[in-house]
């Protein structure tokens, strides 16, 4: 060890809080785009059920796992990147939005090389609190995408 240097045997212990979440805190907010209709049934129902993305037809993403698709792009990052075909989102599937936060370790990547434009979540994602009211997280509304 002496002159060659290495690991210092007399150091303190490093603090391992800082390579784990251990209490769950970290929070990602990430984006949930979807149609008029599909807007007005999910604000309604207060809940984002999973769905299997071969089923939807149009803009279908073939051999992708089942759950809520989501993204970390808000309205105004998708609208000036021009990445929404890339995502599978059509023109009417992008209309409206809602956002939330969630933890970090639910969110899964759809594409191994691409860690924010295809994320998807393997539960239902309830927007509503115990008093029914809209969670303060929650963020919703049209896209302005066109």
């Amino acid at each position: 060890i002496s002159i060659r240097g290495g690991i210092n045997l007399y150091q303190y212990a490093p603090n391992p809080l800082s390579w784990i979440d251990p209490l769950g805190l970290d929070v990602v907010r990430v984006y949930h785009y979807t149609s008029k209709d599909g807007y007005n049934g999910i604000m309604g129902s207060g809940t984002i059920q999973t769905k299997d993305p071969g089923a939807r037809g149009k803009g279908s993403i073939q051999g992708k796992p089942q759950g809520v698709y989501v993204t970390t792009l808000s309205p105004e990052e998708l609208k000036s990147s021009g990445l929404r075909g890339k995502m599978g989102l059509t023109k009417e599937k992008s209309t409206h939005f809602i956002s939330f936060e969630i933890d970090s370790s639910k969110v899964k990547r759809v594409d191994r090389q691409n860690g924010y434009l295809r994320l998807y979540i393997e539960e239902d994602i309830v927007l509503r609190d115990v008093n029914n009211k809209l969670r303060g997280d929650v963020k919703h509304g049209a896209s302005g995408c066109k």
